[in-house]
């Protein structure tokens, strides 16, 4: 026989169906504000991410890198929609708990049980604003990365295919094109024609009858970004200027008797660069005011 501490224990007596059942709604009642709880936490959470984040957090002064304000607009309607949705949620929530706990404090968990199969629908509804000012937010953060951190497409038109507007071209990199290669028309004057050039897979090959390098690159520059001018429908002695100076030149550059044999691409490239930059800012006329000046 077993011992006595083994047995079952007697119970203390029958069991009480209304207890139980009494029990149940609680428990019911219980999860239901329970997951009111936390719609109520999420909606709140984005409304603030919102209203403190979104709205009260972007700043103007002038300095911002927008390349026009679609991702602005953008932004702030993606913030708006995620503060009402999340907003609505959150009160649809706190009407639902509210009344559900004043007719369970009032009436018992009968009548609280009645209003929450009442309450079914609008709590779906509260569940999906929650979702849908959470995906509203996210896309109002990927706005704002767009807006603030990719910044502007400054340089200027390079195939017909493009499709951005021709505005571009009035961009600080197009218009530093522009002052270098009338920097440059000033200080080599009219082009000349180049020797030969080699378009191979290596790059185009310009060689030249100039010995400065900027000049040099002053007469390949039609050459080498003929195709650019396509989109203007110019010839190539009249191809855009905008990508003189701080655009790659697309190949070496062979100068009258060889000096370049000792500069790669890239500081060919830096010297133009420089070259184009002095012309502009008239070093040589400023070295010699300066020496005549000193005497």
């Amino acid at each position: 026989h077993p011992s006595e501490d083994c047995q079952d224990p007697e119970p203390d007596g029958p069991e009480d169906p209304a207890a139980n059942a009494d029990l149940a709604d609680k428990e019911c009642i219980g999860a239901y504000q329970a997951h009111l709880s936390n719609i109520l936490m999420m909606g709140t959470l984005i409304f603030g991410f919102c209203v403190t984040g979104t709205f009260l957090s972007v700043t103007f002064t002038g300095d911002e890198p927008f390349e026009d304000n679609a991702h602005l607009v953008k932004f702030v309607k993606s913030g708006l929609f995620a503060t009402i949705a999340s907003l609505i949620a959150t009160l649809l929530a706190f009407a639902c708990s509210t009344r559900v706990a004043n007719q369970y404090v009032a009436r018992g968990p009968v009548h609280a049980l009645k209003i929450i199969k009442r309450s079914f629908l609008v709590v779906g509804v509260a569940e999906f604003l929650l979702y849908y000012g959470f995906y509203e937010f996210m896309t109002s953060i990927q706005e704002f990365a767009s807006m603030n951190y990719f910044g502007p497409n400054i340089c200027p038109l390079a195939i017909v295919g493009d499709t951005q507007d021709l505005w571009l071209n009035s961009s600080f990199c197009a218009q530093l094109g522009d002052d270098l290669f009338e920097a440059a028309r000033g200080a080599c004057g009219v082009a000349q024609a180049i020797k030969a050039f080699d378009n191979s897979d290596d790059g185009d090959t310009c060689v030249t009858r100039r010995s400065k390098l900027l000049c040099a690159a002053y007469d390949c520059y039609p050459i080498v970004f003929s195709d650019y001018s396509d989109i203007y429908n110019e010839s190539v002695a009249r191809t855009a200027p905008f990508w003189f100076g701080w655009d790659e030149l697309g190949g070496p550059i062979v100068l009258r008797g060889g000096l370049d044999h000792r500069m790669t691409l890239a500081e060919q490239e830096f010297r133009v660069a420089m070259e184009a930059s002095e012309a502009w800012c008239q070093i040589d006329a400023a070295s010699e005011l300066m020496a005549s000046s000193c005497g």
